[in-house]
């Protein structure tokens, strides 16, 4: 059997509109106030100059582009300092503000649900896709076995891969499961988590508002990274689970399409350590990444490896009508 791992090149190459850059749009047409909110949680740049004294909405590709990965790096000067240490209460002793970022992580999650199920994953998507992509699909097996790390149903309604042979380990947009994004820094959270018991520990504490007010901040930023942050110990728990469940031997991993970033690279390890003696074959989608699939496999100490490119000429024509499909927005790349 065929183990294969399907990551977001895979529904590129289909056209879908999936890349973080639309979704970035996505947030710009229909939540422009959440992504102002955004820029200044990040550090992100969102207007550019449309002449004197005018100015228009932007996606900054270094965000968008690296998204997953950028969720950790809040901006230190995000909330840190903002709250107001003078308040002028009659009563001296300090109270607890309330910091209305402390639910960006929530609506976060809430939009990009929304964003996936309203404007990639429709039933009308597959089908301009089946009418348009003629020789260009791909020799996906029935009988192979797929973890999609994507959200999409391009497997099942595509090529009618069985609902059994495809385990969509950051959830589906089914309307049931949650979808599952995020970083996988940690060190941000150590610190935070730090300068926290350092301030509960401090006799200020209790008679400072300036020092209530750095940990209520502080815990503003935690909890927006721990709601951010992929559990992924527990993610590649599952998917030993369901890989040992197969009763197959698996004769060759196929990487389609992924990214095989920070974000993603503990998966990446354990598949090879579960099936050391297996062939590897990655996609590649130009010479530059094709290079990097090369050192990766280097990295990894893989022998047995082949290479191939993922590059569909109708991809972008079949975008073009599914972005029409979808009234979507497009806004400057900065």
């Amino acid at each position: 059997m065929k183990l294969n791992i399907i990551g977001n090149g895979f529904d590129m190459y289909h056209g879908l509109p999936c890349s973080y850059y639309y979704f970035g749009c996505y947030l710009l047409q229909y939540h422009p106030e959440f992504y102002e909110k955004l820029a200044r949680m990040y550090g992100f740049g969102y207007m550019i100059s449309a002449g004197y004294e005018d100015y228009e909405y932007g996606v900054q590709d270094i965000f968008w582009r690296y998204f997953e990965e950028r969720l950790g790096e809040i901006d230190p000067i995000w909330v840190e300092g903002t709250l107001q240490d003078e308040l002028g209460l009659e009563c001296p002793d300090p109270v607890d503000l309330e910091l209305p970022e402390i639910d960006n992580s929530t609506e976060l999650k809430e939009y990009f649900q929304e964003w996936v199920s309203t404007t990639v994953d429709t039933e009308e998507n597959y089908k301009i896709i089946k009418k348009y992509l003629g020789k260009n699909k791909l020799d996906c097996k029935k009988q192979d076995y797929y973890i999609n790390y994507n959200y999409t149903h391009t497997l099942e309604k595509i090529y009618d891969i069985p609902e059994y042979n495809v385990f969509h380990i950051h959830g589906e947009c089914d309307g049931f499961s949650d979808l599952i994004i995020g970083h996988g820094n940690n060190d941000d959270i150590i610190r935070l988590m730090e300068n926290i018991e350092d301030l509960e520990d401090s006799p200020e504490y209790y008679g400072y508002q300036s020092t209530r007010n750095r940990y209520i901040e502080y815990s503003c930023e935690l909890s927006n990274l721990e709601d951010l942050k992929k559990d992924t110990d527990s993610l590649i728990s599952e998917m030993e689970m369901k890989l040992n469940q197969l009763g197959e031997d698996i004769l060759e991993i196929c990487v389609w399409g992924f990214s095989c970033g920070t974000v993603d690279m503990p998966y990446i390890i354990k598949l090879n350590e579960l099936y050391p003696d297996v062939r590897w074959t990655f996609s590649y989608y130009d010479e530059s990444e094709k290079k990097e699939r090369e050192k990766l496999a280097n990295q990894l100490g893989l022998t047995n490896v082949g290479l191939f490119e993922l590059n569909n000429s109708k991809s972008n024509s079949i975008k073009k009508k599914l972005v029409i499909e979808n009234n979507i927005q497009e806004y400057k790349v900065i």
